[in-house]
């Protein structure tokens, strides 16, 4: 992967907090019926409700990587994620990448800061899923005449 395709761990943790946001207000969404019945840790029940919360995190993200590759922060950032043939990634890398992020973080972001010290640019959950995240033109750079002029 060349200099032009690696993406910055700066442009990776703005596309997070952007998800983030949005991952948030669903999960808030999502909690409601869990709340209503009452469901508290500690409970049997508990024990769905953090699956089912944990599950819709890793559908978001593997959803919008196995379509087209880019979540909504990704896409605001000019990011795509893409297989090390420069393909859409199916469920499999998908879902490993998702689940290996949780690791990186889990392990006080170790896996990102792998990033620093790899050639390439890759943190651990592009090794793993084999992906690599791209840097995606603007609308802008595609098309010279919606560049603004001062």
């Amino acid at each position: 992967m060349n200099k032009v395709h690696k993406v910055s761990l700066l442009r990776r943790f703005a596309a997070i907090l952007y998800d983030l946001l949005l991952v948030v207000a669903i999960l808030l969404i999502a909690s409601l019926p869990w709340v209503m019945l009452g469901v508290k840790p500690g409970q049997p029940s508990y024990v769905f409700y953090v699956i089912f919360i944990y599950s819709l995190i890793i559908f978001y993200f593997a959803w919008f990587w196995t379509h087209g590759g880019q979540t909504l922060g990704m896409k605001a950032w000019h990011i795509r994620v893409v297989s090390t043939t420069y393909q859409t990634i199916g469920w499999r890398a998908a879902l490993l990448r998702a689940i290996f992020s949780f690791v990186s973080f889990a392990l006080l972001g170790i896996g990102f800061w792998h990033a620093w010290f790899d050639a390439r640019g890759r943190c651990w959950h592009d090794i793993v899923s084999r992906s690599q995240l791209i840097n995606v033109p603007s609308v802008a750079n595609k098309n010279p005449a919606l560049k603004k002029t001062h």
